[in-house]
């Protein structure tokens, strides 16, 4: 990572936080955690426990919803809430011709991967 020179390092889930920490550190980095994704977090839990590890060292934490950024303690100078969802207004100035040339698309269907789908 070192001869990358990075300018962030951003981790998402809640083990790699825990293992971003000494390179965030000794390389000096922007340390983007993306460790709050639920607001269930129970007192000396696996994901609570790494992010009192992760948190203090982490120049913004990003989550879904103020009440998970609330549940893992989350200073608010770098709580940022990402709401969930989707803006059906992009539809309406979306232009399929345009993106199927950018990407090279020439099959009859476009598939994306939009989430996870499963119960958290």
């Amino acid at each position: 990572m070192k001869a990358e020179k990075p300018d962030i390092l951003h981790t998402w889930g809640s083990f790699a936080p825990v293992v971003a920490v000494p390179s965030a550190v000794l390389l000096r980095l922007n340390f983007v955690n993306s460790i709050v994704t639920h607001a269930k977090v129970g007192f000396m839990g696996q994901e609570y426990f790494r992010g009192k590890i992760s948190i203090p060292f982490s120049s913004l934490v990003l989550g879904n919803s103020r009440a998970g950024l609330k549940a893992f303690k989350v200073p608010a100078s770098k709580a940022r809430v990402v709401y969930n969802g989707y803006n059906f207004v992009r539809n309406k100035t979306f232009d399929m011709a345009a993106t199927r040339t950018a990407y090279g698309i020439k099959t009859r269907f476009v598939v994306g991967m939009v989430a996870a789908f499963h119960v958290r």
